[in-house]
């Protein structure tokens, strides 16, 4: 093994993870897109989705690491539709990602009468705004974008913590 697989095995071990586990899976595939690490992300999402195959997010977040990695796959987003469409919200991020509705269509459904998920779903909605502009390098709207979600200030969503390193990262560059 190499470093980083047995730095991989003593971390797990360490912390006693089960890697069967869903929950597991999900936790080190968002370690892996936290530290930009694609390729195991991908692999961890992977088997997760073999398990949960239902999951709308973990496949949002399976597409994106194929595109990260310079790979487009609409099939995944297509083929979770197909299969699995009951009208979420996140069933529109997939229609955006796949350019089957455009950007004001996003925000029209993700107003909501409710004030918690109007602001965690315009959250969500600046915040793949926001990657997708980043990976088709538009840097300026990028940021303007993952500000946007840090200022809803949802920090018990992944997005958010994303957004905060995505800015800090375009701040160092």
């Amino acid at each position: 093994l190499g470093l980083a697989e047995q730095s991989d095995v003593l971390i797990n071990k360490a912390i006693d993870l089960d890697a069967s586990d869903t929950q597991t899976l999900r936790t080190l595939a968002i370690i892996r897109i936290y530290q930009r690490q694609f390729e195991k992300a991908k692999s961890l999402l992977e088997q997760y989705l073999a398990q949960k195959p239902e999951s709308p997010y973990m496949v949002i977040w399976l597409y994106l690491c194929h595109w990260e990695l310079g790979e487009q796959k609409p099939e995944l987003l297509s083929g979770y539709l197909e299969q699995y469409r009951s009208g979420f919200w996140n069933e529109w991020i997939m229609d955006w990602l796949l350019d089957e509705v455009n950007e004001k269509a996003l925000y029209s459904f993700a107003y909501d009468n409710e004030q918690r998920a109007f602001r965690e779903n315009f959250s969500e909605a600046h915040f793949y705004l926001g990657y997708r502009a980043k990976l088709e390098q538009r840097l300026d709207t990028a940021k303007h974008f993952f500000e946007l979600t840090v200022a809803r200030d949802i920090p018990y969503f992944i997005e958010y913590h994303i957004a905060e390193m995505l800015l800090k990262q375009m701040e160092e560059e």
